[in-house]
């Protein structure tokens, strides 16, 4: 046998073997495992009113005969993060006139034909919010805010209340010794809204807002 013939017969056996080998049957080890379970929920965004007296001002015995100079702060609001999320807590405090009276929230001077401006001396309104933790320990610094002439139908001056936390907003009111006649049966309504949002994704744009909605 030739030497081209014993190198052809020696190719033909390795690819004999090696379609055997590649046709075989084997058994591997193998494994897996699974990680089950993995549920997402959406966190919750809620803010509880705890004040059960109705209206805040109501204990206040001057709110409804003042004369110039009074002033009172008994008018309490409490609200509670009782929500999963951290949240940016809002208050929108706005004044309405009452039926036939003049509104004692805006400037009278020219009730009685004044020159305006004569008697600009409405009545104020301001607030102090205080947050504590569940244990009672108060959490960042008292926040002071005196509510604009007129109202604010935006949210000002919005605080964080984390989950599980409880705001004391505590309302004020003074009236200017300086007020004149014009003032005499003047009324006005004060209205507050308590609005939340959540905080974590939310910071606080350049006017110091968040997001509301």
């Amino acid at each position: 046998m030739g030497l081209k013939t014993k190198l052809a017969m020696a190719l033909i056996s390795s690819a004999a073997g090696a379609a055997m080998i590649a046709g075989g049957s084997f058994a591997l080890f193998s494994d897996t495992t699974t990680n089950s379970g993995n549920t997402f929920t959406a966190g919750t965004v809620t803010i509880t009113d705890n004040t059960a007296a109705g209206a805040i001002f109501n204990g206040d015995a001057l709110v409804g005969n003042l004369a110039p100079g009074d002033s009172g702060s008994t008018g309490s609001l409490s609200v509670t993060n009782s929500g999963t999320l951290d949240e940016w807590v809002g208050l929108k405090t706005t004044f309405s006139a009452v039926a036939d009276s003049h509104n004692i929230f805006s400037d009278l001077s020219t009730v009685n034909g004044n020159a305006a401006g004569s008697d600009n001396h409405p009545l104020n309104i301001s607030y102090s919010v205080v947050v504590k933790d569940p244990a009672g320990t108060q959490v960042g610094a008292t926040i002071d805010h005196t509510v604009a002439v007129g109202g604010e139908s935006t949210d000002q001056t919005p605080f964080s209340l984390p989950s599980g936390d409880t705001a004391t907003i505590t309302y004020s009111y003074t009236f200017d010794k300086a007020a004149g006649n014009d003032y005499q049966g003047a009324k006005g309504q004060v209205n507050v809204e308590v609005d939340a949002v959540q905080s974590r994704n939310n910071p606080l744009d350049a006017t110091g807002q968040p997001v509301w909605s």
